[in-house]
């Protein structure tokens, strides 16, 4: 049996997801390495390294925009659970759809002009202002792509939210899951 083109797309785009969020924890491993080394060879040989705290701002750039849309499709962002518990099934679906189209505007806001921002520091061939003097349009370039995958994940919830005319029936409740199939 032929899978539908947008079962492979939420496929695709999970597993994307599941990569991003991968790469977001090889790299606080690698900071968490980076500064023990960093104190080892401060403290037993006086020789402090000059990337450590640069790499360490920047990995804590990566490292939270990379994961943001993982984090959304488990459903594990700060919520105000006592709100939304408090609210009948009806309305807690609309405040939930009312958030994610604004959070879904914002993201697409932050990504295009991030696009535009990251585009002219290319041009520019701007670098930082720091002893390593990298190239700052790829350190950037996080912030429009996360944004970016953050929307899908926002429009791809706003749909599971419209295709579903319910939250909670009985025991079943609100399953991002639907959103795959």
């Amino acid at each position: 049996m032929r899978k539908r083109p947008i079962a492979i797309l939420n496929n695709l785009f999970d597993r994307i997801l599941d990569i991003t969020a991968l790469l977001s924890g090889a790299l606080i491993i690698f900071l968490i390495i980076s500064v023990c080394y960093e104190v080892f060879v401060r403290y037993f040989f006086n020789k402090p390294t000059t990337w450590v705290t640069e790499f360490g701002a920047y990995i804590m750039l990566w490292a939270p925009f990379l994961v943001a849309a993982y984090v959304l499709r488990a459903g594990s962002h700060i919520t105000m659970d006592m709100f939304l518990e408090a609210l009948t099934p009806k309305r807690r679906r609309l405040l939930i759809l009312m958030t994610s189209s604004l959070a879904a505007l914002v993201c697409l806001i932050i990504t295009f002009f991030g696009i535009r921002v990251v585009a002219e520091l290319y041009q520019a061939g701007e670098r930082t202002e720091t002893y390593l003097m990298l190239i700052k349009w790829p350190i950037m370039g996080i912030i429009p792509f996360s944004t970016f995958l953050l929307l899908i994940e926002f429009l791809r919830r706003i749909c599971n939210l419209l295709m579903n005319t319910e939250i909670e029936s009985g025991e079943e409740q609100m399953d991002m899951e639907s959103v795959k199939s």
